[in-house]
């Protein structure tokens, strides 16, 4: 939702802000997401490429290493707190953002 309609109509980032200053009583430490919305447009490459390959009825090796990539990329996300999309934004922009911690200097 965040890729096509901007960041200032999602949920959650209103339930996020209202979480960070209510209950646990800090601020919010803003970060670009000029990267994360590279990111997010990479994965929704990816889940409509096998969408499509699914509704054409190719559902072989092909379809499944995208989807297997696709989860991958979520679960480093999730679990190690490294943005693939992120990192390879940075690779192919070259230009300094404003990222969370240290995900954008971070390498596997």
């Amino acid at each position: 939702m965040r890729v096509f309609v901007g960041v200032q109509y999602s949920p959650s980032l209103y339930i996020g802000r209202f979480i960070i200053r209510n209950l646990l009583g800090q601020q919010p430490d803003w970060v670009s997401a000029i990267p994360k919305r590279f990111a997010w447009s990479i994965g929704i490459i990816l889940t409509g490429t096998v969408t499509l390959l699914f509704w054409s009825g190719n559902n072989g090796l092909t379809s499944q290493l995208i989807c297997l990539v696709c989860v991958l990329f979520t679960w480093m996300e999730s679990t190690l707190g490294y943005c693939a999309g992120c990192h390879i934004y940075k690779l192919l922009k070259l230009e300094p953002e404003r990222c969370q911690g240290d995900s954008c200097s971070r390498i596997l």
